[in-house]
């Protein structure tokens, strides 16, 4: 199959993703977590746990990799499968404390996921490290890791990482390229990348940081490492252009040879792709919750702050900021055709919720603001930033964007009628958007 066109990048999918519930007493499985590169696409992770475990399962979904890709390294042990999710066995059902899988660099990208593998050029790997976190079974509970973690390249490779001494969610890079320092960011940078593409990227993100921080009232607490990998540029005539962060990280993956004309043809995509990156770490920072329910809180939220951003940094001229704002509208139109906003993860419909998401917000932004609606989407998640910490974890956060609404003076009747859009999926989406603005008494965008 084809690689798809993806034009737009995404943190967290679905918001966090959590693993089985632990034993009563939350007890967690101590041991140590070894990913060795073996070969240039091959792999080898090592589990061993200070106390006997019954299965290591590996809890994050990811339909077809682990089939095709993984395989247990010693014949007493097997791989089960069931709905995306994997856990390690012995072959007789006796209780083991090591157990190791090998696995095949796999660069295709999972359906509503991260790539695995994002390869460089040079021979360089980002590795999302996600895949290889999960939990233990033991006497009947099951139990989080706690594994200190040891990551291994080939002969000569440096490795980098947000924390390399435990096994947590992260891109490590495995590789050859130097260290970029710019100001904000630590780069590696594939010699590949187009540069008016990195050249963007690397300005755009103190730009929006400096933005943020004025918003916020906030800074980063350290310079955020960035990864651009262009290893598969030329590998088709498609493109797939994606971001993805974790913890103070940002991961660019471009493939295909459209990414190359994207990145020559239009300056402001990769700025607004950074902005939206940028903004998710801002997100993980404030509201550590933020879509864990609904993933439109994180991704159509992160959007709408993108468009505002790429105008109070001068990347769109007003004619492009009204354009976008447009085109958000009728692209939701066009996603509501398929399923609601809510429905959109389950039925495939991922775009719905960065689409409608980014309307909603302007919504919220006009009915704050109705001359200035871009200033009323800041003026709301500004008062989202200066609730209590104990109220922005929370993974509820779709009632705590409709309650700061109520508190900020729209009313029960306005804030009905915009929740309830989310669930709808109505037969002529264009104009029942046209009816939901009139009911609201907001005009545009």
């Amino acid at each position: 199959m084809p690689p798809s066109k993806i034009l737009s990048g995404f943190a967290v999918i679905f918001g966090a993703f959590l693993s089985t519930a632990a034993s009563a007493e939350d007890a967690t499985s101590d041991g140590t977590f070894t990913l060795e590169r073996v070969e240039a696409d091959l792999w080898r992770a090592e589990y061993c746990f200070d106390e006997p475990v019954d299965a290591v399962a590996f809890t994050r979904p990811l339909e077809g990799m682990r089939e095709s890709h993984w395989t247990s390294v010693s014949d007493e042990m097997k791989l089960v499968h069931e709905n995306g999710a994997a856990k390690l066995v012995s072959k007789n059902g006796s209780a083991f404390r090591c157990g190791s899988v090998d696995v095949k660099t796999y660069t295709a990208l999972p359906p509503k996921n991260y790539y695995a593998f994002s390869p460089f050029s040079t021979g360089g790997m980002s590795v999302y490290t996600g895949y290889f976190t999960g939990d233990v079974q033991r006497d009947g509970t099951r139990q989080p890791f706690n594994l200190e973690a040891q990551f291994k390249g080939l002969p000569g490779e440096q490795v980098l990482g947000y924390d390399l001494s435990n096994l947590v969610h992260q891109y490590v890079y495995f590789g050859g390229e130097q260290l970029h320092r710019f100001d904000g960011l630590t780069a590696v940078i594939d010699p590949a990348i187009p540069t008016s593409a990195r050249d963007v990227i690397v300005g755009s993100i103190p730009e929006v940081n400096a933005e943020l921080s004025t918003l916020f009232n906030l800074k980063p607490s350290e310079p955020y490492l960035v990864y651009m990998a262009g290893g598969e540029l030329d590998a088709f005539d498609g493109t797939s252009i994606k971001g993805g962060t974790q913890k103070n990280q940002i991961l660019f993956t471009l493939k295909g040879r459209g990414a190359l004309r994207i990145a020559e043809e239009d300056p402001t995509f990769f700025a607004k792709l950074t902005a939206h990156e940028v903004i998710h770490l801002w997100q993980r920072d404030i509201w550590p919750g933020l879509g864990d329910d609904f993933p439109w809180m994180h991704e159509g939220s992160a959007d709408a702050l993108a468009y505002e951003l790429m105008r109070r940094t001068g990347h769109y001229s007003l004619d492009q900021y009204e354009n976008a704002w447009s085109s958000a509208q009728q692209k939701c139109a066009e996603r509501l055709e398929i399923s609601s906003v809510h429905l959109g993860p389950a039925k495939g419909n991922f775009r719905v919720v960065y689409e409608c998401g980014a309307l909603v917000n302007w919504l919220m932004g006009a009915l704050l603001n109705p001359s200035e609606p871009g200033q009323g989407i800041m003026t709301f998640w500004q008062s989202m930033a200066a609730l209590p910490a104990e109220a922005r974890a929370t993974g509820e956060s779709e009632t705590l964007f409709f309650t700061q609404l109520s508190a900020l003076g729209v009313t029960p009747v306005k804030i009905e009628r915009l929740r309830s859009f989310l669930d709808e999926q109505p037969g002529n989406p264009a104009a029942a958007i046209e009816a939901l603005k009139s009911d609201l008494g907001v005009t545009g965008p």
